[in-house]
């Protein structure tokens, strides 16, 4: 199993416990990744609305988590029940939250997801096979962790009714339920 060192440090090489599985770096990525996509792909689908699609309604607000804003993040609206349409998101800055014009969710029940990630430590990745460019190079990598607990993303318990027009709808989280 290919291990990372948590930080560079020669005095502590090889310490089983300065070490970071390359799974663990790879699986930090590929959610990264993912929720960015999940952002786009909210924000680019126009998709079936538009004149003779489904209404669609702007929502905004705040997500706290514990009192304090969530700095970065992304929330998605995602029809529940009998409420048919795409999932709608938007991007969380500085704690608070709106849907683009026209790309927002449409009318009706949707379970809600919150995802966050916070940098924490930057860890030096060693290149693999020597290769000096590219995803198998070595370098420095800043690990991120997600900080939402799963009752409000991928087992979330959120819901919001969608009315037309302009709807307003404060999230605070906490960390313990």
């Amino acid at each position: 199993m290919t291990m990372y060192p948590r930080r560079f440090d020669d005095s502590r090489e090889n310490d089983p416990d300065s070490l970071v599985p390359a799974s663990r770096v790879r699986r930090h990525r590929r959610r990264l990744a993912c929720h960015s996509l999940l952002i786009a792909a909210a924000l680019l689908s126009g998709g079936c609305g538009g004149a003779s699609g489904p209404e669609r309604a702007t929502v905004r607000g705040s997500v706290t988590l514990d009192g304090a804003p969530v700095e970065q993040g992304s929330i998605a609206f995602i029809p529940d029940g009998q409420t048919v349409g795409p999932t709608a998101g938007a991007v969380i800055k500085n704690g608070r939250y709106q849907t683009v014009g026209g790309t927002g969710p449409v009318l009706g029940t949707h379970r809600v997801e919150i995802i966050a990630h916070r940098s924490g430590k930057t860890v030096d990745v060693a290149g693999i096979g020597g290769a000096a460019t590219g995803p198998s190079a070595a370098g420095t990598v800043q690990e991120t962790e997600m900080y939402i607990p799963e009752q409000y993303n991928k087992k979330s318990t959120l819901k919001i009714t969608i009315k037309s027009g302009g709807n307003a709808q404060d999230f605070p989280l906490k960390s313990t339920p």
